[in-house]
């Protein structure tokens, strides 16, 4: 254990700390000492921003050294390319999927470094979040892109592309030199001659997607990138499989075995069911489960619907953001909310769990009074943040 030295504004204190501890954890001893949200802190040693997810070690930090804190009412993304490289950028809820574009475009130099993006431009870039491509003129709060969440970025420059396709025997098959404009129908020829598998026998999947064939263009109709991996069918058959589900926010990996005449509605209640079982109380209601190019959204679907098959890996993030209240009795309570609910939404919902009158709540967010008529929004309250409630006379 060793002490870092912490600058908050004219304060200067310290901190004992662990090499393994991570940055978050560091955030919240801090947060402790200033009464602040730990989420909100910012924290850069030598002109450097620490990222939650990293640790002290991995900062090379060492006793008696200098940290700069400071309140940030920004959140932070994850952008997440290809190769699973995840970049942390600080953005605004407000910003627009045009502007987190742009910014990406404009520091390109910083955030991909030698990744050989010279020619990256707005129009090569296409970002999705939860399986949906994020809309260029709404803000990343109407899309539900809350702190800490990642986004995938594809880089969709016309080049040359190697394609691998897992047939349904157990055989990977690869096509290479593909040009970005070729087709779904040239795509099946090719593995028709080159591996013999009847044309007509043909049912490609990318990310839940049926590739139709016909004059799609492989990387503009589907999102097809160098290095992306299908599926061949052998048919929509039924069946027990295997599959896994990745809850993000809570980092954690569960496997189910299912039939594929499930529904995405069932497996959302195995998922809760599960969840539950480790003390998460995550409905079903509030699970958006997705590939990353593609959102599973109609609960009645089946699973053989949306092409998943055996071993596939399904994503999990919430469609709301998830804070705590410190009850009387000392104990926090859980809400879900959005960042256009208004503080008075909030109370009618602790009204409905604990009971408090609305009339008789008032909240705090580090010792500050939050107001019925703003915003989560207007206080940049963020996911997991957590919130005082007290009692006053009506």
């Amino acid at each position: 254990m060793f002490k870092l030295r912490i600058l908050y504004g004219k304060a200067s204190f310290s901190v004992d700390v662990e090499p393994n501890d991570t940055i978050l954890g560091v955030k919240t001893k801090i947060g402790h000492e200033v009464k602040a949200q730990a989420l909100r802190l910012r924290l850069t040693c030598n002109e450097n921003t620490l990222v939650n997810s990293s640790t002290v070690g991995e900062y090379g930090l060492s006793n008696e050294c200098t940290v700069h804190c400071t309140i940030d009412a920004t959140m932070t993304i994850h952008i997440k390319e290809v190769d699973g490289n995840r970049i942390p950028i600080m953005v605004e809820s407000t910003t627009t999927g045009l502007q987190l574009k742009h910014e990406l475009l404009t520091n390109q130099d910083k955030y991909f470094k030698s990744k050989g993006y010279k020619e990256l431009k707005v129009y090569m870039q296409k970002h999705y979040y939860a399986g949906a491509e994020l809309q260029q003129f709404k803000t990343l709060s109407e899309q539900r892109v809350f702190n800490e969440s990642t986004v995938d970025f594809f880089f969709m420059r016309k080049s040359k592309m190697t394609l691998t396709i897992d047939n349904y025997t157990g055989q990977q098959l690869v096509l290479p030199n593909l040009n970005s404009d070729t087709s779904i129908w040239q795509l099946k020829n090719l593995l028709s001659k080159q591996y013999g598998i009847k044309f007509d026998k043909q049912i490609l999947v990318f990310n839940g997607q049926l590739l139709e064939h016909g004059s799609n263009v492989v990387t503009s109709s589907y999102r097809l990138y160098d290095g992306a991996k299908l599926n061949l069918l052998q048919g929509l058959k039924q069946g027990i499989i295997n599959v896994t589900v990745n809850v993000i926010p809570l980092q954690i990996i569960v496997e189910f075995e299912v039939d594929r005449s499930n529904t995405i509605g069932e497996l959302k209640t195995m998922i809760e069911e599960s969840l539950s079982g480790r003390g998460e109380e995550i409905s079903r209601d509030v699970q958006v489960l997705f590939f990353p190019l593609s959102r599973f959204e109609d609960n009645q679907k089946t699973l053989a619907e949306y092409y998943i098959t055996n071993g596939s890996v399904i994503n999990m993030v919430y469609s709301k953001m998830r804070i705590s209240v410190n009850v009387l009795g000392g104990y926090k309570s859980k809400f879900w909310i959005i960042g256009s609910d208004y503080i008075k939404d909030l109370k009618n919902l602790i009204h409905e769990k604990e009971g408090f009158h609305p009339n008789t709540q008032q909240l705090l967010m580090d010792g500050r009074v939050l107001h019925d008529k703003n915003t989560m929004d207007w206080y940049k309250i963020r996911s997991e943040f957590i919130l005082d409630l007290t009692l006053v006379k009506p």
